[in-house]
């Protein structure tokens, strides 16, 4: 999750809008857990996106999926060291002493949820829902199952060896 700071708060429900639109992981509420931000300022003539590491300048009037382009560049740079690998979160890829895998959706998702949760640890039942929202009951054999999956396929494919810790419900990487 990347929280949006937005210089013109009046656009907030606008871009919220927006946002729904587009499959980037962005928030407005500073109250959610996060990776970085991002400021976005909105002038007459165009949108400033600035992240840690770049700025980027897009000519309005601009499409939806222009935007959400613009996005997805100055958001896929970013990246998360664990365990001394690399993880890209927006590209769905880790590197590992100069191998490289991209992760599927479901993977990608539970490596992103354990990541941005890596310091409190993320409830199985809450995880679930985050990967499968469409589910009436959550099976946490399945997600026990994606889990060692998870695992397995990091190991065998760039030889990363990550573990898991759990404790009242709460996961975590360990």
């Amino acid at each position: 999750m990347f929280l949006a700071i937005l210089n013109d708060k009046s656009l907030e429900k606008y871009f919220q809008h927006i946002i729904e639109q587009i499959e980037i992981p962005i928030t407005l509420d500073v109250k959610n857990i996060h990776f970085s931000k991002i400021e976005i300022t909105f002038t007459q003539k165009d949108i400033i996106l600035k992240s840690i590491h770049k700025i980027l300048k897009i000519s309005l009037p601009l499409t939806l999926k222009n935007f959400q382009t613009a996005l997805m560049k100055i958001l896929s740079d970013y990246k998360i060291s664990f365990q001394d690998a690399l993880y890209y979160p927006i590209n769905h890829s880790v590197f590992f002493e100069g191998k490289k895998i991209v992760l599927g959706e479901i993977h990608n998702q539970i490596l992103y949820q354990l990541i941005l949760h890596q310091n409190s640890g993320i409830d199985k039942f809450d995880l679930y829902q985050k990967i499968w929202p469409n589910d009436k009951e959550a099976q946490i054999n399945k997600l026990e199952t994606h889990l060692t999956n998870f695992r397995n396929n990091l190991l065998s494919n760039i030889n990363l060896k990550i573990q898991f810790a759990s404790n009242k419900g709460l996961i975590k990487l360990n």
